[in-house]
């Protein structure tokens, strides 16, 4: 069921984020033992290459439900904004706010706007929504 739905997700033109199999905190550092990180689960490990289970939880995502809930609920328009503060749990930051993973201070790729809290708050605020559109790069520059 879920390789269904990554599929029609990838057809749809979601990616995930790079480095997903490559780095600190990626694939190949937990493939060998149980992640005890928030919103990661690995199980059913019998080989360095293949699980039988993954489940990756976007940090973006409660927080992205909130701001629309509220532009809703509000009736907030962009302009209505002075700033944000978004608090979010450490793994969150360090993945989707600027933290060990680097500043998340420009959007130039896909790739970078779709786990990135100060962009993806901002297509919220501005379009109502978050989705395909708002990850084409010509919205990058609003």
């Amino acid at each position: 069921m879920r390789a269904v739905y990554a599929a029609s997700m990838a057809k749809r033109g979601f990616t995930g984020p790079r480095g997903l199999f490559e780095g600190q905190r990626a694939w190949s550092s937990c493939s060998t033992r149980q992640s005890q990180s928030i919103g990661r689960t690995f199980t059913g490990i019998h080989h360095a290459d293949r699980a039988e289970e993954i489940f990756i939880f976007n940090p973006c995502q409660p927080v992205l439900e909130a701001t629309l809930d509220l532009k809703r609920s509000y009736d907030i328009s962009a302009s209505d904004v002075e700033r944000v503060r978004c608090d979010i749990f450490k793994a969150g930051f360090d993945f989707a706010g600027g933290g060990i993973y680097g500043p998340k201070d420009h959007v130039w790729l896909k790739e970078q706007g779709d786990y990135n809290l100060k962009y993806l708050i901002s297509a919220a605020l501005l379009d109502g929504e978050v989705g395909p559109a708002q990850l084409d790069p010509r919205a990058f520059k609003r």
